[in-house]
């Protein structure tokens, strides 16, 4: 599926919705900008704020793993880490998560990518409901 299919809305699923916050509509790097947006209710322009901020006195940077945890963790969400599993069972996927904290905001991590979830249902540029989940924080 192509970022243009999913624009038009094609490929939203009961699990998975298309949602950009990117005010110019790119496809781009912006994935923890993005989930501190849905999560937090805030524009675009005010998450690049709030990470700016949270980079200068952390010293780390702007797109951070711990600059996005510090910000969640500022404004109430706890984080948890995925637990290990038993040998030949499955890990968690980022749609198992979003499902487990229907009642919940969640801000879930995967590989080298963050998402937000609200209602049970994921909201990102792409599908990444298949993807495993190695953490989540939520509110």
């Amino acid at each position: 599926m192509t970022f243009k299919e999913y624009s038009k809305g094609i490929g939203n699923t009961d699990t998975f919705e298309f949602e950009n916050a990117n005010p110019d509509n790119l496809c781009t790097g912006d994935c923890s900008t993005r989930a501190i947006v849905g999560a937090l209710g805030v524009s675009y322009n005010d998450a690049i704020d709030l990470q700016c901020a949270e980079a200068k006195r952390a010293h780390y940077g702007l797109t951070s793993n711990e600059v996005l945890i510090a910000i969640l963790e500022a404004h109430g969400f706890t984080g948890h880490k995925m637990g290990a599993v038993a040998k030949g069972k499955k890990r968690a996927t980022v749609g198992d998560v979003a499902k487990l904290h229907a009642d919940k905001t969640c801000v879930i991590r995967a590989a080298r990518h963050f998402t937000v979830s609200r209602g049970g249902v994921v909201f990102d540029i792409w599908n990444c409901t298949k993807k495993t989940a190695f953490g989540v924080w939520y509110k």
